[in-house]
């Protein structure tokens, strides 16, 4: 009797322990499938998560082109496929951001990027039939919003740096249909790349610079008084503005996905600011004091050049008087006939230019042209002998034939008048 009961107590013991057993299992079993249910819950979210944020908008339409069109550019297979959306295979420090051109059209958008140490950029921008228009740049350069003086606007420039001198080109937007085809050439410093989804082409055209400044190229002038002015040739054309821009987002295009580039593209169109909103009342006023100072610069230079020219002038003139003068004196004209100055020393011959007897110094000025009998023109000189040292005396008078060939002393108190004919002839000689 004793060993029965042993026996039901163990089948209830078993009964027990297996309904707990069971009980455990269908727990698990439950959880596992709680378990399941929820990864396949957070899968399908991800999944719908990330096929919301594929249809989401980067906030513009013409933010969701450029998104479009770098997309495609990522997913090329090749590189030299990836190179015509603008995307190298050696840029670092890449950045991109929205600049206002035209008020009634998208803005462009701007990559800047470097290789080999030195800055390039690409700007691009959506035509009127929709498509992305990629204008690469070959040469080192930068995008600029300069205030142009003469034009009194600010504008988008890409600052191409050459060897000797600085290009400032002026973005402007132009129509795929518009650009002609051209062959390569190695000579052109920007290459124009249009892509949409089903067409791909490149098209090069010839850099022509809106404006060209040499490197170092100044305008410097020293005034009369000796100070410099002067005052370089970016600073007479342009005043470049600290302003406060869009914004500008790194990207790395080695490593980047289709979200995290919509998210970029988002970041930037957000941060996008137009130019009233960029050149504010503050830029507009700095920008005005500054252009008051250049144009005072160049006045002053302008100035100082017609004070200078003004000298020039009246010293030409000088010049030019004395050279007459001299002419007359010394030059001998192609008739034959000798200057007053030589006909002077042909009578100091005749009289000297000190006596020794007096010892008085004698002089020689000039009284007028007459002729002689036979019509001969002569020079007649007034002779006299410096008294003591305190006035002049008269001693006679000389006169020389113009061609310098014969002499004749006459009566100088005759008061000869040019043309007049002598009177009265003392002694005469030859040469």
């Amino acid at each position: 009797m004793k060993g029965e009961n042993v026996k039901t107590e163990e089948k209830i013991a078993n009964k027990s322990e297996n309904k707990k057993k069971n009980k455990g299992l269908k727990i698990a079993i439950i959880v596992f499938v709680i378990i399941l249910v929820l990864i396949g819950a957070g899968i399908g979210g991800f999944f719908w998560y990330q096929s919301i944020k594929q249809n989401e908008s980067t906030g513009t339409t013409w933010g969701d082109t450029y998104y479009a069109y770098l997309k495609e550019g990522i997913g090329q297979e090749e590189f030299s496929d990836k190179e015509k959306y603008g995307i190298q295979q050696n840029m670092k420090n890449t950045t991109l951001k929205f600049c206002e051109i035209d008020k009634e059209e998208p803005p462009v958008m701007v990559m800047n990027y470097e290789e080999n140490d030195t800055n390039y950029v690409n700007v691009y921008h959506i035509d009127d039939s929709g498509k992305v228009i990629n204008v690469s740049y070959k040469e080192p350069s930068t995008v600029e919003l300069l205030y142009n003086i003469e034009l009194k606007q600010y504008i988008w420039y890409v600052h191409v740096e050459k060897a000797n001198e600085d290009l400032y080109q002026p973005i402007i937007l132009e129509n795929s249909n518009n650009m002609s085809d051209d062959n390569n050439d190695n000579n052109s410093i920007i290459e124009n790349n249009i892509s949409n989804s089903t067409d791909d082409e490149i098209k090069i055209t010839e850099d022509i610079a809106d404006i060209t400044i040499e490197k170092d190229e100044e305008t410097t002038i020293e005034t009369l008084d000796g100070e410099t002015i002067s005052i370089s040739k970016f600073d007479e054309i342009f005043i470049k503005p600290e302003i406060d821009g869009s914004v500008e987002v790194s990207i790395n295009f080695n490593n980047i996905d289709d979200s995290n580039l919509k998210d970029i593209i988002s970041k930037i169109v957000n941060g996008y600011k137009t130019e009233d909103e960029i050149v504010t009342e503050e830029i507009k006023n700095i920008v005005d004091e500054k252009v008051n100072q250049v144009e005072t610069t160049k006045q002053e230079i302008e100035d100082a050049k017609e004070e200078i020219e003004k000298k020039e002038e009246e010293d030409r003139k000088k010049a030019e008087e004395e050279a007459k003068k001299e002419a007359k004196k010394n030059n001998t004209s192609s008739s034959g006939k000798i200057s007053e100055e030589q006909a002077k020393k042909l009578a100091q011959k005749i009289d000297g230019t000190h006596s020794d007897e007096t010892g008085y110094d004698i002089g020689y000025t000039f009284e007028a042209m007459i002729r002689d009998s036979s019509g001969t023109e002569y020079y007649l000189f007034r002779v006299m002998w410096l008294v003591e040292n305190s006035h002049w005396s008269t001693i006679d008078g000389i006169a020389i034939s113009v061609d310098g060939k014969k002499w004749k002393k006459v009566d100088i108190y005759q008061n000869y008048q040019d043309g007049d004919t002598m009177q009265e002839i003392y002694t005469e000689g030859t040469f």
